[in-house]
């Protein structure tokens, strides 16, 4: 043997070793799979997961498997542990104080009213960069359900299989929030939980633990319904019960954030700043202020410029809630916000998404943020592009902006339309009043976002200024100015846009509760909703058979 061979073998041994005291440690991110050996007969305390004391590692790459008991998957941020006696899948957050139990999850057929029994448990992947199994259940119809985590990720994916319907997610929640990128949010407190259908586009947020802990969930599809309700625990500490559609070719995301100090949450309007509370943000991130005005209905507003008076007039139900929408260049690498997890699952950024919701994605995406980038870039080299390229990029985005009015011009069309089928049958009964409110807050968000944008519409002047600059010495500088100008006109079509799709769904959701609480009026529900629903999926490709 060469004196090289055995310092490579050597070698080989020792990262061999490594890689095993590694996997062992709690802190890895490397994914593991364990059998408990035993079955749990309730949840189990966070101490008992910590220690593991009697679970077995199922060794890498082993597929073929009978589990002796529970299993058990984690990496250095998740430990889900999955109990096929109760149906349920508890999920463990790593904290700096060891693990908490921060959701128990179960799926929920058509004909069941609790967590269907796990019957079966398969692997369908086992290795360091990620742990995956598949789930079998019954309980009414047979069903199946894929869970994965990769390493390192805080997130835990949920595919629904054949038969599948719905996951139920308990959580210790308080407060439940629709982000809304571009317009304001929808804020949900525990009073308003019971029996109340989401209007959410696909992602949502739990506010945990009394500002600690934060679990997103993002879902594959718009159309995936959330019911929320309460489960368990005495009057005024149950549980939140989010039951989320996920059937088959769906999937949910739960990712679960943890900080000290993550968000923050006041039952009236305050200054979180001022407030005596000694809260403070604990990382530099775009944090989000949102005030619950009626009903879930809130104003939004940016913690560092505060609320236009406009925001804060009026009705103010409560509560506030302060949270970490997006990062800034200075967050830091290892924190989590809502839209990293956006990102991380669906692959998009708030823009693309929002443009592919309402059917205005392109392969170009002629945005005035990207077009005033892209122009900012060029103008600063010294081979520049010709002022006709520069106008063909602009011409780009002013039939983008176009589209856009469009778009809200058929909101505005909707409102009309459904205003028109519910005076049909003669005035409509009081318990019914809240459906023509919600028409009457789409036509006037659409009247509003119509006039604003109108106003903004001729970008021609400025279009022909920054055309100009294709030759002058100082053409970024120059440009500053004008692409200000030009990503506030952006962002007027932005938020417009955004409100109207928030008001559309806000109106849906008002139309489904009404046919299930008043099955007298299910004929005018069901056309309202089909009615919304083709407004907002509508252009949706339909996926081949």
């Amino acid at each position: 043997m060469s004196r090289h061979t055995a310092l490579a073998r050597l070698l080989c041994a020792v990262l061999a070793l490594a890689a095993s005291r590694l996997a062992e440690s709690a802190d890895t991110p490397l994914t593991r799979l364990f059998d408990t050996g035993s079955h749990a007969p309730a949840m189990l305390p966070a101490d008992a997961v910590a220690r593991r004391a009697g679970w077995k590692q199922v060794p890498e790459e082993t597929k073929a498997h009978a589990f002796a008991g529970d299993a058990a998957f984690l990496n250095d941020k998740l430990t889900v542990l999955v109990r096929p006696k109760s149906g349920t899948i508890d999920v463990y957050a790593a904290t700096a104080t060891g693990p908490k139990h921060r959701a128990t999850l179960g799926h929920v057929g058509t004909r069941s009213s609790g967590p269907d029994a796990i019957r079966q448990l398969t692997i369908a992947d086992n290795s360091p960069a990620a742990v995956e199994l598949g789930l079998a259940v019954a309980g009414g119809p047979p069903a199946s359900l894929q869970l994965r985590i990769t390493a390192g990720e805080p997130i835990l994916k949920m595919s629904g299989g054949k038969g599948a319907f719905s996951i139920d997610v308990l959580t210790k929640c308080s407060h439940v929030v629709v982000p809304e990128f571009f317009a304001d949010d929808l804020v949900f407190g525990r009073k308003l939980f019971k029996g109340q259908l989401l209007p959410s586009d696909s992602l949502l947020l739990s506010l945990i633990d009394g500002g600690e802990a934060i679990v997103a969930g993002v879902c594959s599809s718009p159309r995936q319904d959330v019911w929320l309700g309460t489960a368990g625990g005495p009057k005024g500490s149950e549980l939140c019960s989010a039951r989320i559609t996920c059937a088959e070719g769906q999937s949910l995301w739960l990712a679960f954030l943890e900080r000290p100090g993550l968000w923050h949450g006041t039952p009236k309007l305050s200054d979180p700043a001022h407030e005596g509370s000694g809260w403070k943000p604990p990382f530099p991130a775009r944090w989000r202020c949102s005030l619950n005005k009626h009903k879930g209905i809130a104003a939004s507003w940016s913690l560092q410029d505060g609320p236009k008076t406009r925001q804060i007039r009026g009705r103010n139900e409560g509560p506030l809630v302060v949270y970490p929408i997006d990062r800034t260049r200075t967050t830091p690498l290892n924190v989590y916000c809502p839209i990293d997890v956006l990102r991380n699952t669906l692959g998009v950024g708030p823009c693309q998404y929002i443009l592919a919701a309402e059917g205005l994605a392109s392969d170009a995406n002629p945005t005035p943020d990207q077009v005033m980038a892209w122009a900012g870039r060029q103008l600063g080299r010294k081979r520049r592009p010709t002022p006709d390229a520069i106008r063909g990029r602009l011409d780009a985005m002013a039939g983008h902006l176009a589209r856009q009015r469009g778009r809200i011009g058929r909101y505005r069309d909707l409102a009309a339309r459904v205003r028109q089928r519910c005076s049909e049958g003669g005035a409509l009964p009081d318990h019914a009043r809240e459906l023509p409110r919600a028409v009457d807050w789409l036509r006037r968000l659409a009247d509003e976002g119509t006039a604003e944008t109108a106003a903004l519409a001729d970008l021609r002047e400025v279009s022909e200024r920054i055309v100009a600059l294709a030759d002058k010495p100082n053409a970024r500088e120059a440009l500053a100015p004008l692409t200000a100008r030009v990503r506030a006109v952006g962002a007027a079509h932005d938020r417009a846009l955004a409100r109207c799709r928030t008001a559309t769904r806000w109106l849906r959701q008002t139309a489904r509760m009404l046919a299930v609480a008043h099955p007298d009026l299910a004929d005018l529900a069901k056309a309202v909703q089909q009615m919304t629903e083709q407004m907002l999926w509508g252009h949706e490709k339909k996926p081949a058979h």
